[in-house]
């Protein structure tokens, strides 16, 4: 993973419907938190979802997250599903490692 030793600014993906799936925080000057993970800045969208490269609040490590949209229909479920579960059986430095 890539280590981010000073948050970047934040800043929300371009598509709208995956803005508004983004939790607000109380500070408006912070970053927003999915569960244990501080979202620190848009790594890439797609037609899913957006990947942000985010940090593990509770192993205090480096990770990427990968948030669906919540217009995406049981198809696009299955898929990512199955990206995940294939993503999770290999084992390599060139491919990231899924946790959750």
């Amino acid at each position: 993973g890539v280590y981010c030793p000073q948050p970047q600014t934040f800043a929300r993906p371009s598509d709208p419907r995956m803005s508004a799936d983004l939790p607000t925080p109380a500070d408006p000057s912070a970053p927003p938190r999915v569960g244990r993970y501080l979202l620190l800045s848009p790594l890439g969208e797609g037609g899913m979802g957006a990947v942000f490269k985010a940090r593990d609040t509770d192993l205090g490590r480096p990770v990427a997250v990968k948030l669906l949209r919540r217009t995406v229909d049981p198809t696009d479920t299955r898929q990512f599903l199955r990206e995940a579960r294939t993503a999770a059986v290999v084992n390599h430095p060139n491919v990231v490692t899924v946790y959750e």
